[in-house]
């Protein structure tokens, strides 16, 4: 690889991370603290929902969110996959920053990070990150992994 296609390939990847660390952020500003697996759920169905919108997805329905939201990015297990890492990227570079604090096996925003006020774009997100949030770990994972 030349220098400028590893300086080109570096700038991507800052620009792919930095969407990620968006959504993370978003997310987080709508719970208090949330579980690392269900952030990689939550973020990867947040950006593929925005990404690809869907009608299914307007907030008027209440009921089944997280089998909707995944329904609704069926297909994309290998994406899911490929994206992860840029999910824990982001997750690292939050906390490396002070973004987010991990404790165990949870994650919450500081105070740094409620001061960037990102938030999510699309009225269905927040119904889902509140459903999820009162879900079981294993019971996400496998929707997710079962429906995409």
């Amino acid at each position: 690889m030349t220098s400028y296609s590893k300086d080109l390939f570096l700038r991507q990847r800052a620009i792919v991370v930095s969407i990620y660390l968006d959504y993370l952020l978003a997310i987080l500003s709508c719970a208090d603290s949330m579980s690392v697996t269900k952030l990689l759920v939550l973020m990867f169905l947040s950006k593929s929902i925005e990404s690809h919108g869907s009608g299914l997805l307007n907030g008027r329905h209440l009921k089944n969110l997280v089998e909707r939201a995944t329904c609704a990015v069926s297909g994309g297990y290998e994406s899911f996959l490929y994206e992860l890492q840029y999910s824990v990227e982001a997750i690292e570079i939050a906390a490396e920053g002070g973004f987010i604090a991990i404790e165990d096996a949870f994650v919450c925003l500081s105070n740094e990070g409620r001061a960037q006020g990102c938030r999510v774009n699309n009225s269905f997100i927040p119904k889902l990150i509140s459903e999820v949030a009162s879900l079981d770990d294993k019971y996400v994972l496998s929707e997710m992994i079962r429906n995409v």
